[in-house]
């Protein structure tokens, strides 16, 4: 039922209007007919109340003569004529003390009333009484009365097949206009509606044809009503978008040109400073070796802080041009065993965990459709931050596991770290941003960057939970198999 509901009440347009319509007219036509009928059945049975009840006022008072004289027989002629009165049932003429004088039905005078109907007659006063009145018959009486004092009763019993035809009738013909109204209605909607929904579909068929590609396409305008103003709306706003998505276009086209340039700028740039930065860096140590005690404090300390600066240098470089090949190529993606990347992952980290003491758990973790290689240097750089990022005094324990959620794996790396403030959380995803300075923590702000990058590249996405002091979960996600 419920289905069937939803399916009138939520379809198109058209069939709406249509029920609708419908659904008001039978609703309207079925009480005109339920009224019709009371009115009608009102009026037969009171027509058929003072029909009966005049009979017996006119037989009690034809009856008044004979009754005084118990001339019987005389009763007996008097009520033939009435046998033949339509859907008469019986007529009867009675003492006051219930005796039946004469009768339509032969061989019922003389006899004495003894039902529980005709009884009331013996205590009821004298004027007009109705006995029964139900669809099938009406029953009553009249008083034969002589000066005012009663001598007997005059009773007529009335059929009502003929009113009931007739309601049977008047029901028939109320049902046959509410059918026509019905069908009429309907009609008259399903015309309305089309002329409604035709401009609609029009708009619809344009539509979908524009989703798939058709920019030249639009509806047509040429009515005067408000579907033809949304047609005039619509189509203009089609024209906007159009010219929207060819200025889109364009400009996409000029940013990736542009990214694709900066890209290769930035790869170029970084591959050809790692040579100055080597030949820097071995010079000025050959320098510090060639002058030997010869040089002061202050002269020592400089040629420290050129090598220094230089091997900062070299690692940004070196992170530089990782990041660019990075940024670009999303790979092939297959079927990666996250245990294995893990174990190569470690074997990288090796001699960092060795020197820290650091201690790394982890559960089974499920296979993933991605690009290995990247999932390698991903795993690799959460796991040095969680090291890098913990006290010297404390020894580093880091903590991996994965989740199923719906289509995709979401992994959570979690350490006994120094934490992440909750207002950093977006600043330490962007490139070259650190929140600490190169004394207390190395790096070039470049490692969470590159997870970022590598994340959305394999189809998922990353983000840090944490706080200042309590440790800190990095989750990433990346789709199953």
């Amino acid at each position: 039922m419920k289905k069937f509901l939803v399916f009138l009440l939520k379809g198109s347009i058209r069939r709406q209007l249509m029920m609708g319509v419908a659904l008001v007219h039978a609703v309207l036509m079925t009480f005109f007919v339920l009224d019709l009928v009371g009115r009608q059945r009102s009026f037969l049975q009171e027509q058929r109340y003072d029909q009966a009840f005049s009979l017996t006022k006119t037989l009690a008072a034809n009856s008044t003569s004979w009754v005084l004289s118990d001339d019987l027989v005389g009763l007996e002629e008097l009520l033939k004529p009435m046998s033949d009165y339509p859907e008469l049932r019986y007529a009867m003429v009675l003492s006051d003390d219930g005796q039946v004088l004469a009768h339509t039905k032969t061989g019922v005078a003389g006899r004495y009333i003894a039902d529980s109907v005709s009884t009331r007659l013996l205590i009821a006063p004298p004027k007009p009484t109705e006995l029964v009145n139900t669809p099938e018959i009406v029953d009553v009486a009249s008083p034969i009365l002589i000066d005012d004092r009663l001598i007997g009763w005059a009773r007529i019993g009335l059929g009502q097949e003929a009113s009931g035809r007739e309601l049977r009738l008047v029901t028939i013909e109320g049902l046959i206009y509410t059918l026509f109204a019905i069908v009429l209605g309907t009609l008259f909607a399903f015309w309305m509606a089309r002329g409604l929904t035709s401009g609609l579909y029009g708009l619809k068929s344009v539509a979908d044809s524009f989703s798939k590609g058709d920019r030249d396409l639009r509806a047509s305008s040429d009515r005067h009503d408000e579907i033809g103003e949304l047609a005039i709306g619509f189509n203009q706003m089609l024209d906007a978008i159009a010219i929207n998505e060819s200025d889109l276009r364009q400009t996409l086209d000029a940013l990736s040109r542009s990214n694709v340039e900066l890209e290769r700028f930035a790869h170029i740039a970084a591959h050809d400073l790692q040579e100055p930065t080597r030949s820097l860096i071995l010079h000025t140590q050959l320098l510090k070796k060639r002058l030997g005690e010869g040089l002061g404090d202050e002269d020592s300390k400089s040629l420290d802080y050129i090598i220094q600066c230089a091997q900062h240098m070299q690692s940004l470089v070196r992170d530089i041009l990782l990041f660019s090949r990075t940024s670009h190529t999303q790979g092939l993606l297959e079927d990666v065993d996250m245990q294995d990347v893990l174990t190569m992952a470690l074997t990288n980290l090796d001699l960092t965990i060795s020197e820290r003491e650091a201690v790394i758990s982890y559960g089974d973790l499920p296979h993933v459709s991605a690009n290995r290689g990247q999932l390698i240097l991903l795993v690799q750089n959460l796991i040095s931050n969680a090291i890098k990022f913990t006290s010297r005094d404390v020894k580093p324990r880091i903590a991996i596991s994965a989740r199923r959620d719906g289509e995709f794996w979401e992994f959570s790396v979690t350490d006994n770290g120094i934490g992440i403030d909750p207002q950093y959380f977006n600043l330490i995803f962007q490139l070259f941003k650190r929140l600490h300075t190169h004394d207390s923590y190395p790096g070039t702000g470049i490692g969470l960057a590159l997870c970022k990058r590598i994340v959305e590249l394999n189809g998922g996405k990353i983000w840090v939970h944490s706080e200042s002091g309590k440790g800190s979960v990095f989750y990433f996600t990346l789709r199953a198999l």
